[in-house]
């Protein structure tokens, strides 16, 4: 590669990481270039951005920001999986290590680096709209309570006046 072409990568690549904070590293060692490409295809359609780096011009493109935590992930042969939600990246990247035979080496998202077992704990967390969803049922359930006892209440009262009014139509 042409040294334009390095400077073109580095700050194309300078210019993705700063839009986007969550990423996962893996090594394709030994995956065929077919089964990289029938990857990049599923994650493309998928909205995640997947490519093999460089290490040494990644490390160019990192160097002076939080990404230089991730350094030391980047030896032997590396691709790299972007994504704007880290839980649903992990998913994904669980996904990618089962179906194409990656191995997920680590991560980084919001300042702080992710080791392989960090990235399979992200994973099992709850999408964002189950939790919102979770958390409104318990916010909710203590007005819904008080309203079906209020309902309850006024239920009786009606039942009780009801029954006054028949007992004395009834005399």
């Amino acid at each position: 590669m042409k040294k334009d072409k390095k400077e073109e990568w580095v700050n194309n690549w300078k210019s993705v990481l700063n839009e986007n904070d969550t990423l996962v590293f893996f090594n394709y060692h030994g995956v065929d270039a077919n089964s990289l490409a029938k990857t990049r295809r599923d994650l493309r359609n998928k909205g995640v951005k997947f490519a093999v780096i460089k290490n040494r011009l990644f490390k160019l493109a990192t160097k002076g920001s939080k990404l230089e935590a991730v350094d030391d992930l980047l030896k032997n042969t590396n691709a790299i999986g972007i994504y704007n939600d880290p839980v649903e990246l992990a998913k994904i990247a669980i996904d990618i290590s089962k179906n194409y035979k990656l191995t997920i080496k680590g991560g980084y998202t919001d300042g702080s680096k992710l080791s392989k077992k960090d990235v399979l704990e992200l994973s099992k967390v709850l999408p964002r709209e189950m939790l919102l969803a979770k958390l409104l049922a318990t916010l909710n359930a203590p007005v819904s309570g008080f309203v079906f006892t209020l309902s309850g209440i006024l239920r009786n009262l009606i039942y009780a006046i009801d029954a006054i009014k028949e007992k004395k139509q009834n005399n």
